[in-house]
């Protein structure tokens, strides 16, 4: 199997739909998305404050986005479907330990004031 020429641009193209993502996230009326996130998030967990967070969750859209986007730009260059689908694992796995993070960080900060 040879290997496609766009494999050096895979992550290029990844950054470059977070980029595109965080930006249709914040600056256009696709703002509703990660809003209506922190609203739920809010009713679920009262010490969110919904104003201040909704970037924290646009960024997390953004990171997911870029790893669904490396994904499918490997489906396109026809990498090997182990070798995509462990990357795929690999970028999930670093967003759930970004968000736990991130919860964890949200308690202590409601537990300090």
């Amino acid at each position: 199997m040879t290997e496609s020429k766009l494999i050096p641009y895979r992550l290029p193209f990844a950054i470059f739909v977070f980029f595109i993502t965080y930006m249709l996230l914040t600056q256009t009326f696709f703002v509703q998305i990660p809003l209506l996130t922190s609203e739920l998030i809010h009713h679920l967990y009262d010490p969110f404050v919904v104003a201040k967070q909704t970037d924290m969750v646009a960024l997390i859209y953004g990171i997911f986005a870029g790893i669904i986007g490396h994904f499918l730009f490997g489906k396109r260059c026809e990498i090997e479907p182990q070798v995509n689908k462990k990357g795929l694992l690999k970028g999930l796995g670093v967003l759930v330990l970004i968000i736990a993070a991130y919860g964890y960080n949200l308690v202590q900060q409601s537990s300090i004031v």
